[in-house]
């Protein structure tokens, strides 16, 4: 299963979902350490909440102590993760330590409260493995947004419940004096638990601004970045301008070759536009002298989302080829679904074409589940397909996934997902009849209003070639009767109509209002009698 983690302390693994925290231990107390804490740790955890369900603490286990070793050893093993996920007992246990800590936050230090939250986020993150195997959330469509980064992790409710009091601790006492490693790591569990309010995050986004960035690790000013790509709906423009400034300042040598992926998909992420070509560029050289080997899939994909990005201001086809030899090294199965989606976006953005990496990837796709692809990743893989139709045979690809989307039908496919698949399925003449039907009627189904002009435009084209294959005179009269009442035929480009009015034309389905547009462009006066 991808995204099988490594216990490595001391070691922030920023790029994926997967953080794994610096520990706290030295820059605290020992207060919250009990002398049973080196063997809870060793513990599965059955055995961690058999000590507390029901025992009213007769076993002298300090709660905060369990609920580290439960991330622990979470952290160590999936099926432990899976396990607390699952199990009935457990769950209750757990719900009952949380409740337990929960009604003690208000006379615990502030370091052992962050703690918490920290276990906790650990826990819930490790277990959105199962609720989400693609952790690399990134949207491809570039007719719609090209972030996913909404957090979606787990959290029971009685968490909820102790980051929300904990929360209020935390506003009260406003961050003064808490070291830069601890504001990060809050602003971390909550951003990626989901839990952050807009007040929370905009106090500690003063904080930060409000610091000498020079005083924080290179480590800590990734994370900042990181955590706030995680709530992609607060504004935190002027945090990334500020963080731009330190690091052209201090330049990437101090940064880990595992962190400057996250550095650049980042900023990248907020506005390729924004940052100066310059610091790309920087990126671009460093790279090229480090061993990408300690990048992670989800963090390769990533880069290379980032570099497709950025094209128009910096020229990386050297370093793309310098990946590119670490994915023919290590293979791709070790990439989600998503991550594989992703790669070959990118390689089609960057007009990037290896016989080699794509017969990869092609053996990757037909190696793995179809069922687990999610209606986003194949309309992707789809649509890169098509883009290279004269220089690559992906045929057995679209029979693979014709048998898959007969079973599983269109419904879960977004407006841009369908437009996409219709596209590629005409463009390389694929499909078969059954799967096309399915398509038609799901199209029909939807509200043509919420279509942007480019994918109406792709949509009619894509039926003007797959006539021949499937009855699509309803789906054309659906499409050109909304068009001509319900969409604002002005908003379309001279190239889109004048693909709209070949598609219509070559199906012997014109509609004399399509032709308006075009004569008011042109300066001739609309009359309904026109041809």
């Amino acid at each position: 299963m991808a995204g099988v983690l490594r216990v490595v302390f001391g070691c922030i693994n920023y790029g994926s979902k997967k953080t794994t925290q610096k520990s706290h231990a030295s820059n605290t107390s020992s207060k919250t350490t009990s002398p049973s804490h080196r063997t809870l740790k060793q513990k599965p955890i059955g055995e961690l909440l058999s000590l507390h369900i029901g025992s009213n603490n007769q076993n002298n286990v300090y709660p905060l102590d369990l609920l580290l070793a439960l991330a622990q050893s979470t952290r160590r093993s999936l099926k432990q993760s899976y396990l607390l996920l699952s199990d009935t007992e457990l769950q209750r246990g757990y719900s009952e330590l949380l409740s337990k800590i929960t009604d003690s936050l208000g006379k615990v230090s502030l370091d052992e409260l962050m703690k918490s939250l920290l276990a906790i986020a650990q826990i819930c993150q490790r277990q959105d493995v199962f609720l989400d195997l693609n952790e690399t959330r990134i949207s491809l469509h570039p007719q719609e947004s090209k972030e996913l980064t909404t957090c979606a992790t787990y959290l029971t409710k009685q968490a909820v419940v102790l980051f929300k009091k904990a929360e209020g601790i935390l506003l009260d006492n406003r961050f003064g004096g808490i070291p830069n490693s601890w504001l990060t790591t809050v602003l971390w569990a909550y951003t990626v638990t989901g839990q952050g309010s807009d007040e929370l995050l905009h106090v500690i986004k003063s904080e930060v601004l409000n610091r000498e960035l020079k005083t924080f690790h290179e480590s800590e000013l990734v994370q900042v970045l990181d955590s706030f790509c995680m709530a992609p709906a607060f504004n935190s423009e002027d945090v990334f301008g500020y963080i731009h400034q330190e690091v052209m300042r201090r330049g990437l040598i101090g940064f880990k070759t595992c962190e400057l992926p996250v550095l650049m998909y980042s900023f990248v992420s907020q506005d390729s536009t924004v940052f100066s070509p310059e610091f790309y560029q920087r990126i671009k050289i460093d790279l090229l002298g480090r061993d990408v080997r300690v990048i992670t899939p989800v963090e390769l994909s990533k880069l290379f989302w980032s570099f497709a990005r950025v094209k128009s201001n910096v020229d990386s086809i050297d370093v793309i080829k310098y990946l590119q030899k670490e994915l023919l090294r290590r293979g791709l199965s070790k990439f989600d679904d998503r991550g594989v989606a992703v790669l070959m976006w990118s390689l089609i953005e960057l007009n990037f074409f290896s016989k080699e990496l794509f017969n990869l990837l092609k053996r990757e796709i037909c190696r793995r589940n179809q069922r687990t692809f999610s209606s986003h990743d194949i309309s992707i893989i789809f649509w890169c397909f098509a883009k290279i139709k004269n220089r690559f045979d992906s045929r057995v690809i679209f029979a693979m996934f014709d048998k898959e989307l007969h079973h599983r039908g269109f419904a879960a496919f977004s407006h841009s997902e369908l437009a996409m698949t219709l596209w590629s399925f005409a463009e390389l003449d694929q499909g078969t009849r059954a799967t096309l039907t399915k398509l038609t009627t799901e199209i029909q189904n939807r509200d043509i209003k919420e279509l942007k002009p480019v994918l109406i435009s792709q949509l009619i084209w894509g039926f003007a070639k797959v006539r021949n294959r499937v009855d699509v005179i309803d789906a054309l009269r659906f499409l050109s009767s909304k068009l001509s009442k319900e969409v604002a035929i002005q908003k379309f480009t001279m190239r889109q109509l004048a693909l709209m009015l070949w598609s219509l034309a070559v199906s012997d389905h014109m509609s004399p209002l399509l032709w308006f547009p075009i004569r008011c462009q042109r300066g001739h006066p609309i009359t309904l009698s026109d041809p």
